[in-house]
């Protein structure tokens, strides 16, 4: 999986992305000479972070995300977390299936919603096999001011 970010501050803005310089990688993970974030070796968390605040809203996170290898079953799971990560707000798990085509970019879309301000938000990003998959950046979208 390879993980890109391209802004880090805290925001009340409609729109923010998230590359290999904002997102912590993992011993599990690799950053390529081009920002590209991709599991190296095993299994667990292979990026997280950025650890920052948003206003109460709706949310869609989107992950970029490419299989460089064919694989089967369950990949990546993908966690979205509030407090530093002692809560979750949403979760997706991406299966092999799920990738139209191996080696093309594709966006996996994860909505959350906030019902508070949330602190410490972090995106997590755990590989599920020994199959390598790379992520580029994930950007995060506020769809509507206020909860709902």
């Amino acid at each position: 999986i390879t993980v890109e970010q391209i802004l880090s501050q805290p925001s009340n803005v409609k729109e923010l992305a998230f590359d290999y310089e904002e997102l912590k990688v993992t011993d599990n993970g690799v950053i390529s000479e081009d920002g590209i974030i991709t599991q190296s070796v095993g299994t667990g968390v292979i990026w997280y972070g950025p650890y920052i605040n948003l206003a109460k809203g709706n949310y869609t996170t989107n992950f970029w995300l490419k299989l460089n290898q064919p694989a089967d079953g369950d990949l990546i799971n993908l966690y979205i977390t509030t407090d530093s990560g002692k809560k979750i707000v949403a979760m997706s798990t991406i299966k092999s299936d799920d990738f139209v085509n191996q080696d093309t970019w594709q966006n996996f879309e994860v909505k959350f919603s906030l019902p508070y301000d949330g602190k410490g938000v972090e995106f997590v990003g755990i590989n599920n096999d020994n199959q390598k998959a790379a992520i580029s950046f994930l950007q995060v979208e506020l769809y509507s001011d206020g909860y709902r």
